[in-house]
């Protein structure tokens, strides 16, 4: 659980160099935003968290591009 504290930190890899990575809030879909990632396809931020969120479990979806580095096992 996160407290509603205007945000929280957020640092990732594996994202296509200097793309946007969308940031969503559901049950109710909400758009917070978006990051962009650095030229080594790194994302580190802050994900803010709306007043108005209801309280509540909630699923964090980001959206981005992978990078062609990446791979799946």
């Amino acid at each position: 659980m996160v407290p509603n504290t205007g945000g929280f930190k957020l640092a990732l890899a594996g994202f296509e160099a200097t793309s946007y990575v969308g940031m969503y809030l559901f049950s109710n879909p909400l758009y917070l935003g978006q990051l962009t990632v650095g030229a080594d396809g790194k994302l580190s931020g802050v994900i803010p968290l709306p007043t108005n969120a209801p309280l509540g479990e909630h699923t964090l979806q980001l959206v981005g591009k992978r990078s062609e580095e990446h791979t799946s096992e």
